[in-house]
Order: C-alpha cells, then sequence, then structure tokens
C-alpha cells in the first residue's frame, strides 16, 4: 500500500467526521473482547452452556437486543464486520495498493459484458414452486417479488457497467431505469401500508435505517456529502411522500372514490411544485445552496443539485402509488381475461400490446434518441411508456409470470449496497477512476475487484438487516430505548473526535482516548449484562471493580506514555486537510493551477497501458500524473455537453499565430465535434494569411447565449494589445471572458531573449486587462507556453527556435507569471507535457497533431472551469428557468395530471385501455368491477368495503380470493424501499423476535 503523493495523513489533519467513525469502531472492537470473555465466562459457570451455545447456533431467528452476552457479542460482531468494511473502503480511496487506474470508453467492450452476462443468466432460469399449500401464493402473480428482483437485477448490471466504462451512448437507458427504481418506491410502500395500515414508529425507523444505514457511516468515514450518494436521499424523500400520503387520512385509504381524490391532490401539489421554481424554493427553502467549485456534486448548491435530481422522477413515485392503488382490478383483469375463450383471450390483450407498441415505438423513435440534456427535460413525462410497456408484457402470459432469471434476481436483492460500494471500492475517488489490485492484467483486475465488491456488498446487506432486526424490534419502547442509545454513542464519539482534533492530537493519543472510550463502554454495557441477569452477584461486582481499577491504571500509564512519545508523523507536516478535506483546505487555488497541464501519455496499444491500469489496451490516452491535485482539484476530461455549458454566453480570445488558431479550433470542436473547423490557419485566412485579423469559431446555437472562440492574428508578443483593438471585439466581449496569449513563433525565430519574450507576454496580457477591469468583471488571462522543439524534424525553412531555446522560453515564462495573482496571468499553459516526448505526433518539429491540440483545449477548459464557473442555469443543459432544474414544463405537467386522473378514475393502469378492451371483446363474461376486486382482501384486513358489491357480478368469489392473496403477497414482498425486498416484521410470542431470513454467508 502506499500513501497519496501530497496527501498528510496526520490524525490532526482528518476531517471530524472520520475521526467519530474510528472513535466507535474501537470503542466497539474493546466491547466485543469483553464481551466475548464474559460470554467465555458465563459458559464456563453454566452446566448447559455447550447445549446452549448449540441451541443458539441452530436458530436462525435474529432478536431484538436482550442485553445478554450473546445477543451483545452478536451485535458487536456484525459492527466488527462492518469495522473491516470502512476500513478497506477508506483504504481503496486514500491508501491504495495501486495507482487507480483511469477508466476508458470502450463500447464492444461494453457490450460485450453485457450480453455475456445476459446469456449466463438465461441459463439460471427458475421455475418457481408454490410457496405453500394454499394456490393463491405462486409466484404466477403479477408483478410477483421474484420478478422485481430480477428486474432490479439486469438493470442495476447496466448501470454499473455504464459508470465502469463511462459508457455515455446508454445515458438515455439508464434515466429510464433509474426513473423505474423511484416508480417501485411508490407501488411497493404504497402496498405495504394499504395491506398492513402500519403507520407506527418502528415501521418508520425501521424503513429509515435499512434506506440510510450505510450511507450514514460512508459519509462520515469517507467525509462525503449525502446527496453525493444521491439515490439514498432520492429515495427516503419518496418513501415520506407515501407516508405521508396514506398516513393523513388514512380512514379514506380503502374507500373507492376518496383515496383517487386524495393521490390526485398529491399529484397537484408536485406540479405545483416542481414545475413552478419559485415555490420548489419555497418548498425547500431549508437546504443551502452555497456553491462549491470544483466538487462533484453541489458545484452549484446542494439545493440546486436537489432541484436536479428530484426534478429528474418527480412524477415516478406518484405513478407507483397509482399503479398500487389500481393493482387489484389489474389482476381481477388479468384472471378474467385469461378465463375467456382463446380467441377473445388473444384478441383483448392484443388490443391492449398494440396500443402499448404503437407508443412505444413513438417514444423510441421521437422521444429516445434525443440528446442527453434534451432528453432529461423530457423523461420525468414519458417514462411510464417504456415501464408500461414492460411490465405488460412481462407479465402477459402466465408462464412468463412463473419464470425468473435467477442470477439477476440475486443481483437485485443487493442494489442499494451495490450502488454505495461502487463508488470506492470498485471504482474509486468517487466514482471516477478505477480500483486497481492487479495492475498489468486489467481484465483479470475487473474479475477480481468485482468478486471482492459484490462479496463485500452482500456482508453490508446482512449487517444491515440484522442489526436492523436487533436494536429495531418490534416492541416500541425497547426500539425507542436502543436508538436513543445509539444516537448517544454516536453523539459521544464525534465530541471526542472533535476535541482530539481541536487539541491536534497525535495518533498514539488518539487510538489511546479510541480505546478509553471503548473500555468505558464496555465497562458500561457489562455492568447492564450483569445487573440483568444477576450473574455471580457480590463475586461479579467485586471482579468488575478490579477490572475497572486496573482499566484506569493502565488508562494513566498510557497517558504519561503518550505525552513523551514524539509525534508518528513529522514536525512542522503541513496543515492541509488530509485525504478527505475539502479541497480548498487540501491544496492552494495557484497549486492547483499550476499543476493542471502536468500528465503523461499512454501507449494504450501496447502493454504500456497496463502499468497505468488502463482497463482494456486499445488506443492513446492523456492522463494527469499528480494524483492528489486531480481529484481534490476536480481535473475532469470533458465530454461536448459538458464543455458546451462552460463557454455558452461567453468569449474566448486567443491571440498567436498557427499554434493559438489550433488551440481556438480545438475548443470549438470540444464544444461543438459536429462543427467542423478549418484544418490550419492558411486554410482560414485565403491564399495570403496575414491579411486575416481575426476568426471567429461561434459555439452553442444561434441566439444571443451563443458562446465565441475568437482568434486574433499577431505576429510578435509587444502588439498584444493592439492586436486586441485592431479586431475591434473589445467593445462587445461578455461580461465573462478569458484572454490567451499563445505562442509567437514569429518572434521567437527572430531570436528574442527569453527574458524580454516572457516579460513582453505578461504585460501585455496585464494592459489587456486593465483596459478591460470595468467593462468586463470577470476576465480571466492565460500565456501559452511553447511544446517541445523536435530539431531533426524542423525543415524546410530557417529558424531560430530550437528545443533549447524553447526550454529557457518557458522558464522565462514562468519566471514572470510567479504565483498567478494580481496583474500577472491566471493561468500558464504549458504544452511540454503533452507534447514531450513525441516525435511520432509532430507535424514539422513545432506543430502537432490535433489529438495534442485536443488536449491542450481540455485543458484550458479545466482552467476556464476553476476561474469562473458556468452559471447554473447554463450547467445542466437547455434553459431550464432560474432554478436550474432539470425538467419544468408545466404544460407537459398539466398532461401528466390528465393522463394520472384518467387512471385513477377508470381504475385501470392503462389508462382505460384495458378495460375498453374488455368491454369490447368479452361482453357477457361479466363486468368488472372494484368491489368485486377488493372484497377479500378488506376482508382480510378488516378494512371497511366502502361500497356494496355489485349482485349481478357473474363471477365467483374464488378469484376475489386470489386476487386478496395476490395484493397482499406484494405488500409483504415487493422492495419497498426499491432497493430490496424489505420482508415484513412478523412478531412471534416474544415481542423482540423479528422473522429475519438471513442471506447465506
Amino acid at each position: 500500500m502506499a500513501p497519496l503523493e501530497g496527501v498528510s495523513y496526520a490524525a490532526k489533519d482528518l476531517p471530524v467526521s472520520t475521526l467519530t467513525v474510528l472513535v466507535m469502531l474501537l470503542a466497539n472492537a474493546v466491547t466485543l473482547v469483553r464481551v466475548k470473555g464474559l460470554q467465555w465466562q458465563q459458559q464456563r459457570q453454566s452446566a448447559g452452556g455447550d447445549d446452549e451455545k448449540k441451541g443458539v447456533k441452530a436458530n436462525k431467528r435474529v432478536t431484538g437486543l436482550e442485553w445478554t452476552a450473546e445477543s451483545v457479542a452478536h451485535l458487536c460482531s456484525e459492527l466488527a464486520v462492518l469495522s473491516a468494511i470502512l476500513g478497506y473502503t477508506w483504504c481503496a480511496e486514500n491508501f491504495p495498493v495501486f495507482e487507480h487506474g483511469q477508466k476508458e470508453h470502450l463500447p464492444d467492450f461494453f457490450w460485450f459484458i453485457c450480453f455475456m452476462i445476459l446469456m449466463f443468466a438465461f441459463g439460471s432460469i427458475v421455475n418457481d414452486k408454490p410457496r405453500s399449500a394454499d394456490p393463491g401464493k405462486w409466484s404466477s402473480d403479477i408483478v410477483n417479488r421474484d420478478q422485481t428482483e430480477e428486474w432490479k437485477g439486469w438493470m442495476q448490471t447496466v448501470f454499473l457497467l455504464y459508470h465502469y466504462f463511462h459508457a455515455a451512448e446508454v445515458y438515455n437507458s439508464v434515466r429510464v431505469m433509474i426513473s423505474c427504481y423511484v416508480w417501485m418506491t411508490g407501488f411497493g410502500n404504497f402496498s405495504f401500508f394499504y395491506a398492513k395500515r402500519d403507520f407506527g414508529f418502528v415501521r418508520f425507523a425501521q424503513m429509515m435505517w435499512r434506506l440510510n444505514f450505510s450511507v450514514f457511516f460512508l459519509c462520515l468515514t469517507m467525509n462525503n456529502m449525502y446527496v453525493l450518494y444521491y439515490i439514498c436521499p432520492l429515495h427516503t424523500f419518496y418513501f415520506l411522500m407515501v407516508f405521508v400520503t396514506m398516513r393523513v387520512f388514512s380512514e379514506l385509504n380503502h374507500t373507492k372514490y376518496a383515496i383517487r381524490v386524495k393521490l390526485l391532490v398529491v399529484g397537484v401539489l408536485i406540479f405545483l411544485v416542481w414545475e413552478f421554481d419559485a415555490l420548489f424554493k419555497v418548498a425547500f427553502f431549508m437546504i443551502p445552496n452555497t456553491p462549491h467549485p470544483g466538487a462533484a456534486v453541489g458545484a452549484y448548491g446542494v439545493q440546486y443539485e436537489w432541484h436536479f435530481r428530484t426534478g429528474l422522477d418527480h412524477y415516478s413515485t406518484f405513478f407507483g402509488m397509482i399503479f398500487a392503488c389500481n393493482f387489484p382490478q389489474l389482476t381481477l383483469w388479468m384472471e378474467r381475461v385469461e378465463s375467456l375463450p382463446t380467441a377473445k383471450h388473444v384478441a383483448v390483450k392484443a388490443t391492449v400490446g398494440s396500443v402499448l407498441l404503437g407508443a412505444l415505438y413513438w417514444w423510441v423513435t421521437e422521444i429516445f434518441p434525443l440528446p442527453k440534456l434534451h432528453f432529461n427535460s423530457w423523461n420525468p413525462y414519458t417514462f411510464m411508456i417504456p415501464l408500461l410497456a414492460y411490465l405488460f408484457f412481462r407479465n402477459s402470459t402466465p408462464w412468463l409470470r412463473t419464470v425468473h432469471l435467477g442470477i439477476l434476481a440475486s443481483i437485485g436483492k443487493y442494489t442499494l449496497e451495490t450502488y454505495l460500494m461502487q463508488h470506492h471500492i470498485w471504482l474509486t475517488s468517487n466514482a471516477k477512476t478505477l480500483f486497481t489490485l492487479i495492475p498489468g492484467f486489467p481484465k483479470i483486475n475487473l474479475i477480481c475487484v468485482t468478486f471482492i465488491y459484490f462479496l463485500v456488498a452482500r456482508r453490508l446487506f446482512r449487517i444491515t438487516i440484522v442489526t436492523r432486526a436487533i436494536l429495531i424490534p418490534d416492541n416500541y419502547v425497547d426500539a425507542l430505548s436502543n436508538l436513543a442509545g445509539v444516537a448517544g454513542l454516536v453523539t459521544a464519539a464525534a465530541a471526542l473526535a472533535w476535541t482530539l482534533q481541536l487539541a491536534q492530537a497525535s495518533w498514539p493519543f488518539v487510538i489511546l482516548m479510541g480505546l478509553s472510550f471503548g473500555a468505558v463502554l464496555a465497562w458500561l454495557v457489562t455492568a447492564r449484562i450483569t445487573s440483568q441477569q444477576a450473574v455471580g452477584s457480590a463475586t461479579q461486582a467485586t471482579s468488575d471493580r478490579t477490572a475497572l481499577m486496573r482499566c484506569a491504571m493502565a488508562w494513566a500509564v498510557c497517558i504519561v506514555a503518550v505525552a513523551g512519545v514524539p509525534q508518528l508523523v513529522p514536525v512542522g507536516a503541513p496543515l492541509n486537510g488530509g485525504p478527505l478535506r475539502p479541497s480548498t483546505d487540501l491544496i492552494t487555488p495557484q497549486q492547483c493551477m499550476r499543476r493542471l497541464t502536468e500528465g503523461t501519455w499512454i501507449d494504450t496499444s501496447t502493454r504500456a497501458c497496463v502499468s497505468k491500469n488502463s482497463p482494456v489496451c486499445s488506443g492513446e490516452s492523456w492522463v494527469w500524473t499528480h494524483h492528489a491535485e486531480e481529484h481534490a482539484c476536480g481535473y475532469r476530461r470533458f465530454t461536448s455537453s459538458e464543455a458546451l455549458p462552460l463557454l455558452l454566453d461567453r468569449d474566448v480570445i486567443i491571440i498567436g499565430d498557427e499554434t493559438g488558431f489550433q488551440l481556438a479550433a480545438a475548443l470549438a470542436r470540444l464544444a461543438n465535434p459536429e462543427r467542423g473547423t478549418p484544418a490550419t490557419l492558411a486554410a482560414a485566412s485565403g491564399p495570403d494569411q496575414h491579411f486575416m485579423p481575426k476568426f471567429v469559431f461561434p459555439v452553442g446555437p444561434e441566439g444571443p447565449e451563443q458562446g465565441r472562440v475568437v482568434f486574433v492574428r499577431a505576429d510578435t508578443s509587444d502588439q498584444l494589445l493592439s492586436a486586441f483593438r485592431k479586431a475591434h471585439i473589445d467593445n462587445t466581449i461578455r461580461d465573462q471572458a478569458m484572454v490567451v496569449a499563445a505562442v509567437f513563433e514569429a518572434e521567437l525565430d527572430a531570436g528574442t531573449p527569453a527574458l524580454v519574450y516572457g516579460s513582453q507576454v505578461v504585460s501585455g496580457l496585464a494592459r489587456i486587462q486593465n483596459s478591460l477591469r470595468e467593462t468586463v468583471p470577470h476576465l480571466g488571462t492565460v500565456a501559452v507556453a511553447p511544446g517541445e522543439v523536435y530539431d531533426s524534424k524542423v525543415v524546410e525553412r530557417e529558424t531560430g527556435l530550437t528545443s533549447e531555446n524553447a526550454a529557457a522560453y518557458r522558464s522565462a515564462l514562468w519566471e514572470e507569471a510567479g504565483d498567478l495573482s494580481g496583474d500577472r496571468p491566471s493561468f500558464v499553459l504549458d504544452l511540454v507535457h503533452m507534447t514531450a516526448g513525441r516525435p511520432s505526433a509532430t507535424v514539422d518539429g513545432l506543430h502537432f497533431t490535433p489529438t495534442t491540440y485536443a488536449v491542450a483545449a481540455e485543458v484550458l477548459a479545466n482552467a476556464y472551469d476553476r476561474l469562473a464557473p458556468p452559471p447554473p442555469h447554463a450547467s445542466k443543459g437547455p434553459k431550464k428557468g432560474s432554478g436550474g432544474g432539470v425538467a419544468i414544463s408545466p404544460l407537459r405537467g398539466l398532461a401528466i395530471l390528465v393522463l394520472a386522473a384518467s387512471m385513477l378514475f377508470f381504475m385501470d393502469n392503462f389508462g382505460g385501455l384495458s378495460v375498453l378492451s374488455f368491454a369490447l371483446f368479452a361482453r357477457g363474461f361479466g363486468v368488472l368491477t372494484w368491489e368485486e376486486s377488493v372484497s377479500v382482501l378488506h376482508q382480510n384486513i378488516e378494512a371497511d368495503t366502502k361500497s356494496s358489491l355489485g349482485a349481478a357480478t357473474g363471477f365467483s368469489g374464488s378469484s376475489a380470493s386470489r386476487n386478496a392473496v395476490s395484493y397482499s403477497q406484494v405488500s409483504q414482498e415487493v422492495s419497498s424501499d426499491v432497493e430490496d425486498p424489505n420482508a415484513p416484521m412478523s412478531p412471534t410470542s416474544d415481542p423482540r423476535v423479528v422473522q429475519v431470513e438471513l442471506a447465506p454467508q
């Protein structure tokens, strides 16, 4: 294992959140050792110790915390495994064995893995067996548990591979999949609350624990914002939406029409809040909106990020609740249709299927191919088209409902954990780079880290379920008491961590205090166990007092010893933020700008790629060499959709000759890859290039916000200001602009002294800056240092520019630029790192291939992004209103409300289509009624059916009974938190016992 370059690992430099986790884990370790010792002691004193031990192992049920040695040891053991997982996660990010790898966009390999997994999954088809003697519990029920697990499994597989291979071409598909996840939150939780009517504190706390246990510890350990793991706050918020919807006026939940009116009111509230930016800001006023430049999430404020994330799926949960509300009618419809004669059966389903296929065809041809940002603005209003089509055809026959793909269903059980852990132990740097354990063999490395990743995710799932069962049993008093104890423990650990950091404590003292905290906790736990069980009475109390006295004496000795032990970090170590602090504390802005140009080329066509951890060998790539700065400063490779907002409504003015022109063309291509640019300066200016004062590259669609990359011709550095004025652009320049002084080869050819050259470039930029200071408040200036000169390649002309002179010019320019502050340039774009060691990439010894200038343009874009980040309204794509929420379209929102009303009051999940098709082709075979579909279900849950049954339904009660069982089963089995089958907590004779079937090890 190797530390990251430029990072301090001193205890005083770690954030309080990370120290808090460390203190808690050390305390748990001490408590576990003490309780295990007490358990061993009790077993020795007990004559039936062996039998009791065997009985505990044979019992698969997880009980609530009983304050016995066995129960506490079980809890501490699970937390000890959690400690190992968090330690592994922290080291993978901040103390990796090998350098993190760079992502590669490899469409062929991405699709190869997808199809291999699919083929393997089809080999694991499971034909479900009945779960009991009751035929109503066959898994052939529509949208059954196994089916939803399979659904989540294949969506999660695509989602993970999309991140690993940076497969931007499948973004639209992934966007729909996330909408389906959020839809399941509404469907599953509505089903549960409808059937169980459990709005108690225990159920609420269990759900919050399931959704936020893992992410809570990850946020503390990695010092990340909660919104970074946006799936967790998203599902938590929409669970709360369902909870409040069902809890308020809960007496209306089992009525025929009142529940539908209530859901429609919820839809109207969603419409008002998300389709009108001012109301969103009022509703979420408590969320701060302070920008965090360079952050992966929250660069434009957490409120903006929350608007963006929730806006993409603001109708998904709403439609999930509607689907669940109509689920008994859908089940009845499916059974009645499948009991029809074959011709009528086929006619009814074919009618519904044809309309859905037509809608799906329209969506695939008109909406799905849209560019990413445009697609985002349509997705909340159209996602239900592919979703409803999938659900209909996946459940269209009894056989399809009785089978599922076992491998994908297994993956689907742990999607919350796989989503969270991908950020740190499959990918790294918050999902920006690749985790590497086997450098030199990228495909073997992928297999290895994937195996460990799924193993850890599965174990983390088990820890979450077991700790929830122990600490939040069905007994209200026990659950509340345990949660209060957990809150007190976390608060005490945080206070101790804050004190340690305030005191700038060294590692020995931090560890000592953590163990001391654990000793106190272990003594309190042991006292509680012994007092409850009254084991050994006076003898045991004496033993405990003796142990406590010994611990106190050892603690005092350790404090004295630590005071004399030298620090484990060098004296005078820089007080930066440690590996997990914000970048502004870790590395200065000037250092970020200086290291931005320092990188290297990796040849991915040979085995050289493996040493840099490229996932697959193919082509050539440029990577930054300073790992710490890359991640702390937020360096990134720009896609066209990311570069375009950076240049909209802005000007970039580049002054120079051929090198400057190539840089301007590359920057314009970065934002508009489909727009052609001239290959050379001569091609742009015509027969005599000296007559061209400027060349404008438009960026973005035509309109007032169109950006401009302007190249201005100048032959020498002392002509900077005059060339700028001669182009007549200083009177029309935007409020935000950047002026770049490129290489002046004519001047260098003439042998201008290096110091003179550097001074003229810096002073020329300063004069431009001073002349525009009042009219352009946000102006950045950039000086371009010459690239490598290959003397043997310089042909067909005499020149005074050699590799030795170019090095002198670079050195002088950096010396004049100084600390990149005041009137000096804001950034120096040093081309030497992009051109050194690449003689095959040079055209004539001085100029290089377009690939080189493309990298220079990306580096320049990174500098511009740091100097002047784009405003929120431009950062995520199309114009979306003043708040920056993605999908603000009141007209489309009204259309959604009309569709929702038709689904609710036709009592048909297909907007009245299935009811209409049944009425057309099944005349004389009875009438579908709401009363019939819910009567037995309401009897089972002791809910009144607020409407009398129709007298002449022409259908027996057995189907209604099956419908009731089906709906009740969905409420129990469908993942109510979207990430795992939240099995109901069924009390036994002991109210603390929770029926939880543990996942196999």
